[in-house]
This record gives structure tokens, C-alpha cells and sequence, in this order.
């Protein structure tokens, strides 16, 4: 029997270090299992937070260049409003302008009308003075003139009065019968 209880003793011994040897592995195999997934986690944690930071590197550049964008379009914002208030100037300074322009042209076309006005008295003053004058007398006069006035002047006398007068200044020299011609073109195209 103490054989038996040898055999039995050693057998629970073997029993006891058969279950201390699988306690031992299974807790090795569980320490490694918790090892593994915290490795796994902190590779995780590794790849997500170089994940965000890339992604927060990426969304730091696009506020950036939102910003020089925004920063951009507040100095063309400005630079419009500054040409948009130079162009109202400009605009105010031409309508100042305008309104003078048509107001000397208002004084032109009054100063133009007198003048006219003056003008035509004057020439039938001369047509009358040059009538009364012997044709032999006037001629030498006329060729001081323009003939532009000379043909005004004959166009206000009376026909045989102009005629006589024209004549006589035809009759001086070459010179004065090609301004004759001229003259009498002039009178014939004046209204």
C-alpha cells in the first residue's frame, strides 16, 4: 500500500506540476495575447494620431491659404472702392466741365450772332459808301481787301452800281482781273 500511496502521491505531484505547466503557458499565452493588443493599440494610436496630424497639417494649409485669399480680396476690395470714388471725381469734375463748355458755347453763339449782326451792318455801310463813289476811286481801294469781303460788299450794292465798280477793278491790271474772276465765282455760290 505504500506503494500505492507512492504511486498516488507521485501521480498528484505529476497532476500538480501538469496543471502548474499549464497554468504557466495559458498565463503566457494570455500575457502575450494583452501584449499583442497593446502593442496593436499603441500602433493604432501611432497611425491615427499621424493620420490626424497629417490631416491636421492638410487643414492648417487650406486656413493658411484661405486666409492670404481673404487677405487678397479685402486689398482688391479696397483698391475697387478707392478707383470708384477717383471715377466719381472724375465724373463730378466732368459734368463741371460739360456745363462750362455749354455755357461758353452759349456765349460763343450769342458773341457770334452779335457779330454777324455788326458784320452785316458794317458791310451795307460800305456797299452804301462804295456806291456813292466814283467806280474809278474805289477800285484802287478794293485791292487792299479780301476778297471775300469785296464779294459781300459788291452782293449789297445795287447790280449796275456792282457791275460798274467790278468792272473798273477787272480793268487795272492782269493781277486784278484773275481776282475778278475769282470774285464773281464767289458771288455766284454766295446765298
Amino acid at each position: 500500500m505504500l506503494k500505492k500511496n507512492n504511486t498516488m502521491q507521485g501521480s498528484a505531484a505529476l497532476l500538480i506540476i501538469f496543471i502548474l505547466m499549464v497554468l504557466c503557458l495559458s498565463s503566457s499565452v494570455v500575457m502575450g495575447l494583452l501584449l499583442f493588443k497593446k502593442n496593436q493599440k499603441e500602433t493604432l494610436a501611432k497611425d491615427n494620431n499621424s493620420q490626424s496630424q497629417g490631416l491636421y497639417l492638410e487643414y492648417s494649409s487650406m486656413i493658411d491659404e484661405m486666409k492670404n485669399q481673404k487677405e487678397k480680396l479685402v486689398q482688391r476690395e479696397d483698391q475697387v472702392n478707392r478707383q470708384s470714388k477717383r471715377i466719381k471725381k472724375l465724373e463730378n469734375e466732368l459734368q463741371v466741365a460739360r456745363k462750362r463748355l455749354e455755357s461758353l458755347h452759349d456765349e460763343t453763339a450769342v458773341n457770334i450772332t452779335k457779330l454777324e449782326k455788326n458784320e452785316e451792318k458794317n458791310l451795307r455801310k460800305l456797299a452804301k459808301l462804295y456806291s456813292n463813289m466814283d467806280p474809278a476811286q474805289a477800285s484802287p481801294i478794293l485791292t487792299g481787301l479780301d476778297d471775300e469781303i469785296i464779294a459781300n460788299i459788291l452782293v449789297r450794292m445795287k447790280e449796275r452800281q456792282a457791275a460798274r465798280l467790278l468792272g473798273n477793278f477787272a480793268g487795272q491790271n492782269s493781277n486784278t482781273k484773275e481776282r475778278a474772276a475769282l470774285i464773281s465765282k464767289k458771288i455766284r455760290t454766295m446765298n
